[in-house]
């Protein structure tokens, strides 16, 4: 008889996502919308996405205190709940207004020097990501993401970096990419050199 092999192990089980309350740590900035989003990815692992019938009643597994009282209120209210009326009334119970504005001035603030000591530069480049994907979809181009990352950067740093900034430019403007925003950038590139 021939020998099978090792035998295989099953895939590892992600966790739970965690509970979502509405109360305490649960109303800092951006933990609603990482909550939707874990509890999404944990429900597409099952084959389940937004689009499902009855995909809400999954994400009402996972609530307890207020927010468990807003979705049974809304469960009775809608007949056939979907996820996005929850996403809506969560959006309003759980979610300050100024979110958006605290994470857009966050975003601005960044910098790669405090105190006089430069952090590594990857760490700003995940805080500008992170920070950019808090705020809404389309808010932030790519353009303003990178100029933003310039802007960041330790002054001794962005001195050796800006030369080859310079070079992506050109190359990026010679292959007629019509921006105006980097023919502009370009531009003043070309009148400091």
């Amino acid at each position: 008889m021939a020998d099978p092999g090792p035998a295989r192990l099953p895939p590892p089980e992600p966790p739970k996502p965690p509970v979502f309350s509405g109360e305490g740590e649960d109303l800092k900035p951006d933990k609603l919308k990482r909550w939707l989003r874990t509890v999404k990815k944990y429900l597409a692992r099952s084959g389940l996405n937004d689009d499902t019938p009855g995909v809400a009643d999954y994400y009402g597994f996972y609530r307890e205190g207020k927010a468990n009282n807003a979705f049974q209120t809304l469960d009775t209210e809608e007949e056939n709940l979907t996820l996005p009326p929850l996403t809506h009334r969560f959006q309003q119970l759980f979610e300050a207004s100024t979110n958006t504005d605290d994470t857009y001035h966050k975003w601005q603030n960044v910098r790669q020097t405090a105190g006089g000591q430069p952090a590594r530069i990857t760490k700003i480049a995940g805080e500008l990501a992170d920070l950019k994907g808090s705020l809404p979809n389309g808010s932030i181009s790519d353009y303003a993401q990178k100029q933003r990352f310039l802007d960041a950067m330790d002054s001794r740093l962005r001195r050796n970096v800006e030369s080859h900034v310079t070079i992506l430019l050109l190359s990026t403007y010679a292959t007629g990419n019509d921006d105006r925003f980097l023919r502009k950038r370009v531009s003043l590139f070309c009148t400091k050199a």
